[in-house]
């Protein structure tokens, strides 16, 4: 039972698309790379485009973890705030 929300029937698949979304975003900020986007601001409004700009700031939030993931992976390196692959 979660601390909010419904209660969840089948955790596996709960799980499961939560891991699946990450690797979707993860594909995303990939491309988003090989596109010659560097920046965190570039890579997240090339992925949320259109999203409200309110929102924005955790959307760059969750770019800038998922680049630390790829750097830790050895996948990503970055230079003074320019990311490569």
């Amino acid at each position: 039972m979660p601390a909010h929300g419904p209660i969840v029937e089948d955790p596996h698949a709960l799980l499961k698309s939560y891991l699946d979304h990450r690797r979707f975003r993860e594909r995303q900020v990939i491309a988003a790379l090989r596109a010659g986007h560097s920046d965190v601001p570039a890579i997240a409004e090339s992925i949320y485009d259109g999203l409200d700009p309110a929102l924005m700031p955790a959307a760059r939030e969750n770019v800038r973890a998922h680049l630390e993931k790829l750097k830790d992976d050895g996948l990503a390196t970055d230079e003074a705030g320019r990311w490569r692959l």
